[in-house]
């Protein structure tokens, strides 16, 4: 297998390989489709431009804490189709840009998500063994998730969910700019005491009122001090895009327990159970009995017929309930 740095092609060994210290200005690494099983501590020490590093279709069994040190600009990590059971909890600490990650096709049963708060896309299908729920305010930058269960999606769905329908309060004052007749309205007014001078004052106050609305670009606006001239920036209105999960819950993969209440869920049992077993027997007498079909044993059939199917119906949501007590045990239907 070859590395290829600008134009040249640099050997790797297969088991317990090194990168070679003329790699250090490598910015792609693909390590995909061999046989190697462990990744030393301090591999990728030497490789501090790495951005892409794919390392999937092996047989890697664990990631160490230091596997990744020295990937600090790391962006796109790709260990898909691996046989990877355990991580450490620390494993992704250093690789804190690391925004695309591709776990798929493993068998570890835990996530660890230090160091991965800038993740903005994460896989994690076909991992029968991830069974716990993945939190999601440990990820507050992913935007598209691709994992193993349908209630994993549960948690980022919601929140998104939250965001969105958030009560945001906008107000709005309105003030009337007016122009700055002061000085004119005093100085015609004050000239004389007299009450002519007075009517006078007053005259050329309305006046300068009308000259004002003819051309109000003349004239200077008033601004009152307790109008604020400058933008505030604290409580900004935040768009948030909605987050992409797959597979999607739905009605037979809920995110709860479809019956909150034993009461409730208790009750449904038992009509779903009488409704099959009281019909049924309705049906069948009704059906083979050698009399005549009349009116009466017609209608008698038709409500049998629908009180038969409306218990299917109870039963279908009956189990589906029974399914989501358990999260771990619903993982493996």
């Amino acid at each position: 297998m070859y590395a290829i740095q600008k134009e040249i092609c640099i050997p790797i060994t297969y088991r317990n390989f090194q990168i070679c210290p003329r790699c250090t200005s490598l910015k792609i690494l693909n390590l995909g489709n061999n046989e190697i099983t462990t990744l030393n501590e301090g591999l990728f020490s030497n490789v501090n431009e790495l951005r892409d590093l794919t390392i999937s279709h092996n047989k890697i069994t664990h990631i160490s804490s230091n596997a990744f040190i020295g990937l600090g600009k790391l962006e796109y990590l790709d260990l898909s189709h691996n046989k990877i059971a355990d991580i450490k909890d620390d494993a992704f600490v250093p690789v804190q840009a690391l925004k695309d990650l591709n776990l798929g096709e493993n068998d570890f049963p835990h996530l660890p998500t230090r160091g991965l708060g800038n993740l903005e896309h994460l896989k994690t299908f076909h991992n029968k063994n991830l069974q716990e729920r993945i939190p999601a305010n440990q990820l507050p930058n992913v935007q598209t998730l691709v994992l193993s269960y349908a209630y994993h999606c549960c948690d980022f769905t919601q929140n998104s969910k939250k965001q969105q329908k958030a009560n945001v309060e906008i107000s709005e004052n309105v003030e009337w700019l007016k122009p700055d007749f002061s000085d004119t309205f005093n100085d015609s007014i004050m000239e004389d005491n007299g009450s002519d001078s007075i009517s006078r004052g007053i005259e050329q106050h309305l006046k300068d009122q009308e000259i004002f609305y003819d051309n109000a670009i003349m004239h200077e606006y008033v601004v009152p001090d307790y109008v604020e001239t400058e933008a505030q920036s604290d409580n900004e209105v935040v768009n948030i895009a909605p987050i992409s999960c797959e597979p999607m819950p739905g009605p037979f993969l809920p995110c709860d327990e479809l019956f909150g209440w034993w009461s409730l869920r208790c009750g449904v049992w038992i009509v779903f159970l009488l409704a099959l077993l009281g019909n049924g027997i309705v049906l069948f007498v009704s059906i083979s009995g050698r009399a005549k079909m009349d009116v009466p044993r017609f209608l008698i059939c038709n409500l049998a017929c629908a009180d038969f199917c409306m218990g299917i119906y109870l039963g279908i949501l009956a189990i589906v309930d029974a399914s989501t007590l358990d999260f771990k045990a619903f993982a493996n239907l």
